[in-house]
This record gives C-alpha cells, sequence and structure tokens, in this order.
C-alpha cells in the first residue's frame, strides 16, 4: 500500500475511535427513545464506518472488484463490532450483546452500498 493510501484509512480510524469513545461511556442510563432504539444506534454508527471502510478499500485497490470490496470492509466492521462488545464487558454498566454485533453489520453494509452506489453515479458522470 503507498503512503499516499493511507490517507484514505484516516477516516475509517476516526469513526473507529469515536464508536469506541460512546461505546466507553459507563451507563445504566436509559436512552432509549423507543424499546429497542439501541439497535437503530447500532445501525447508525456503523453506517458512516461502513461508507468509510468501504471507500479506503476502494481507493487503496481501485481495480478490486465491488463486491470484494464490500466484502472485506463489511469484515473489518464486524471484526471490530466484535472486539468493541467484549471490549464493552470492562466498562461500568455495559454489557455484550451479540445481536449488537449483527445490527452493527448492517449498518456497515448499508453503509457500504451507499459508497457504492455514490460512486458508480459518479462514474456514469464522467
Amino acid at each position: 500500500m503507498k503512503s499516499r493510501s493511507l490517507n484514505y484509512w484516516i477516516p475509517v480510524y476516526c469513526f473507529a475511535g469515536a464508536i469506541t469513545a460512546l461505546s466507553s461511556i459507563p451507563g445504566s442510563a436509559d436512552l432509549s427513545a423507543f424499546p429497542q432504539s439501541d439497535k437503530l444506534i447500532h445501525i447508525l454508527e456503523y453506517i458512516p464506518l461502513g461508507m468509510a471502510a468501504s471507500w479506503a478499500c476502494f481507493r487503496s485497490r481501485p481495480k478490486t472488484p465491488w463486491s470484494i470490496i464490500i466484502a472485506v470492509a463489511v469484515a473489518g466492521c464486524l471484526a471490530f463490532g466484535i472486539i468493541d462488545e467484549f471490549r464493552q464487558l470492562g466498562v461500568l454498566g455495559r454489557e455484550a450483546d451479540p445481536v449488537d454485533v449483527g445490527f452493527d453489520v448492517i449498518g456497515a453494509f448499508l453503509g457500504a452500498m451507499v459508497m457504492y452506489v455514490s460512486v458508480l453515479a459518479r462514474l456514469r458522470k464522467s
């Protein structure tokens, strides 16, 4: 990977850092607007991470098929989601929930698809 392509990964690290910071907040406070709203929060957190990861994969290896880019981006987000859930075991008032990881993957996939459609539209214009 060329050093210039490393710059494309900075947003991925920033979004991952933001997710880590948010999930590090001790909490038993009920922030739910409605039942299971935390699942929606997981999706919304991982949409930009999926977008950033797929963009970084695309810019790092532009000739790679989008099916591979999406799979790698979502797999990376899945790995991060699993690690984040395990890390939450050590945060007061938090627990690890495997179902949350599923919603993380849904968000990451949606984000990767948004990036795919965006790039495809941009390429069709040029």
